[in-house]
């Protein structure tokens, strides 16, 4: 179906023509802005989907890649306020690997590239000393802005220079500044990854010595409480393997027996985490042995000396043998004996270190599902299981994760049907439909083929229509007036009009005229005498009326042509 007919072409211009100047105006507007949104629907339409190539790109970089972009032909688009760039959908992995080997986008943040840079001749150690520093904080800021959460970052360090003269040297300190990404935050554990990165990137840096500060001035880096947390998230970590061994364990062994989807578990672990040392000392005094033992015996035999004390009775006697009764001395015997015995009492030392992480408590809970069988008619039936068979499951459960009752270790296991609603184990839903790329790829040029048909049909053809419509009434009207008089019920009704009667006067003519419209409407009233002899005129002269005249009347108004000849038919009657 054509949206604007030749023949109607003259009509509608005529139409328009008619019209008052204000609704030309407002008719002009309308038409332009429906034609113009139409082209953009249109270009829309045909424009690909463009995503994401680089965010936050510096001017130069940004420049660079839209060389390299223009030199390829490729169309992108340019948000400079945040420094992306926008390319096609279906080419953002190839030009990232073609840029990349162009070595574009160059990074901001210098590294050890400022190394390979010639010193001159009278470069000092200072500006050498200078450079590596620089490099290294360029090298721990590419680090850091390899995170999700961080869109750029700064690292300055404090290294002290190094001297033999200096008894008590000074540590290196080291602080962060880092600018988060819209919505992004740091956790504790991120903030003290990047404190420990820090500390183990420079030489006698401590994590004490460490200060992270996001963008807002906020403090992020605490070294006490990072401690903390560090400690209760690997705690927590270690509780929740724990843990999943126990349930895996459980699922393992009750798998092969009930389904992989007929049980369920958990497992939950009571952890003392107290790091307790003891020593212990123990006598046993029952049990004595000997240490040391020293005896000593003495034994001397001596003579009782007589006579004057003195030089002469104490020297032998000259010339010849002594003779005790000359003499007169009396021999003496003397014995001497000491025992030292050291005893030792017997004692054992013991000293015992509990590493951390000690089962107090276990709590083990398991959900078995119906057995499900098939009766006579093939539908499925649900059964519970046997006490008989509980408890063995319930043994087994217990030998699985080395249920201890001294520990008060506590079980549970309970048999009740689940629900047949629930979505299968390990069901890959994929992707939906929707969020396909090469769905949007499709409907962008439909939805804008479908907007552009109703366009057309909604709006331009009814306007156009009502343009034709228009010019026809007033080229009738035109017709009419050019008409001689006497015909004026013919010119009414649209049909070729005899030349003028005689003797029929322009009163007569337009009573006719208004009582042939009036019949042709659909009107009550009965048409006049007058009205009769004009019709009956008109009908008697018809053969002399031009017949290609009436062809183009009847092409141009043929449902009023119609009425006409059944008014006639109906005045014959």
């Amino acid at each position: 179906m054509a949206l604007v007919k030749t023949e109607d072409l003259v009509a509608q211009v005529q139409g328009f023509g008619a019209l008052p100047v204000v609704k030309q105006l407002g008719l002009m507007v309308a038409l332009a802005a429906t034609i113009a949104l139409g082209v953009a629907v249109v270009l829309w339409s045909q424009t690909p989907n463009y995503s994401l190539l680089y965010a936050n790109l510096s001017a130069q970089d940004l420049a660079g890649v839209a060389t390299s972009l223009d030199d390829a032909g490729i169309p992108y688009k340019v948000e400079h306020g945040s420094g992306s760039i926008l390319v096609p959908s279906s080419k953002v992995h190839d030009l990232r690997l073609r840029l990349a080997a162009q070595g574009l986008p160059q990074s901001n943040e210098v590294g050890f590239e400022l190394m390979e840079k010639e010193s001159g001749f009278g470069t000092s150690r200072f500006l050498e000393r200078a450079r590596y520093q620089r490099a290294l904080e360029g090298e721990l800021a590419k680090s850091i802005n390899s995170l999700s959460s961080v869109e750029s970052a700064r690292v300055h360090l404090a290294i002290p220079k190094k001297s033999v003269f200096l008894r008590e040297r000074a540590k290196p300190s080291a602080s962060v500044l880092v600018r988060l990404r819209p919505g992004g935050t740091l956790n504790e554990t991120q903030v003290a990854g990047i404190v420990h990165l820090l500390a183990a990137s420079v030489p006698g840096l401590e994590p004490e010595a460490v200060t992270v500060v996001d963008q807002r001035g906020r403090l992020l880096s605490d070294t006490q409480t990072q401690r903390e947390l560090a400690l209760n998230a690997s705690q927590f970590e270690y509780n929740r393997r724990l843990e999943e061994e126990y349930t895996k364990r459980i699922l393992e062994i009750l798998s092969p027996i009930v389904g992989a989807a007929g049980v369920r578990a958990q497992v939950t672990a009571d952890l003392d985490f107290t790091v307790m040392e003891e020593t212990r000392e123990i006598y046993k005094p029952d049990q004595a042995a000997v240490r040391s033992e020293r005896i000593k015996e003495q034994q001397t035999t001596d003579g009782e000396p007589e006579g004057v004390p003195g030089a002469l009775s104490n020297q032998p006697p000259r010339r010849g043998s002594l003779n005790t009764t000359e003499v007169g001395r009396k021999n003496l015997n003397k014995l001497s004996k000491e025992v030292v015995r050291n005893y030792e009492v017997d004692r054992a030392i013991s000293h015992s270190k509990y590493a951390p992480g000690r089962i107090k408590r276990l709590s083990i809970a398991v959900v078995l599902d119906y057995r499900k069988q098939l009766d006579e008619k093939g539908n499925v039936q649900q059964s519970p299981l046997e006490q008989a068979e509980l408890e063995r499951i319930t043994e087994l459960v217990k030998k699985a994760v080395g249920f201890d009752a001294a520990r008060n270790d506590s079980i549970n296991v309970i048999n009740i049907p689940f629900q047949n609603d629930s979505p299968a184990e390990g069901e890959d839903e994929g992707i939906p439909l929707w969020q396909q790329s090469w769905i949007w790829d499709l409907a962008r040029p439909l939805a804008g083929a479908l907007f552009v048909l109703l366009l057309s049909l909604g709006v331009l053809r009814p306007m156009l229509k009502n343009l034709a419509e228009t010019g026809r009434i007033i080229e009738s009207e035109t017709n009419a007036q050019r008409l001689p008089q006497g015909a004026g019920a013919a010119a009414v009704a649209g049909l070729p009009v005899p030349e003028e009667q005689p003797g029929a006067g322009a009163e007569a003519a337009r009573a006719a005229a208004t009582a042939t419209a009036a019949a042709a409407g659909g009107g009550a009233a009965e048409p006049s005498a007058a009205a009769q002899q004009v019709q009956e005129g008109a009908a008697a002269n018809l053969s002399g009326v031009d017949i290609a005249v009436a062809r183009s009347l009847v092409q141009q108004d043929p449902k009023r042509v119609a009425q006409v000849v059944k008014t006639w038919v109906a005045a014959d009657e």
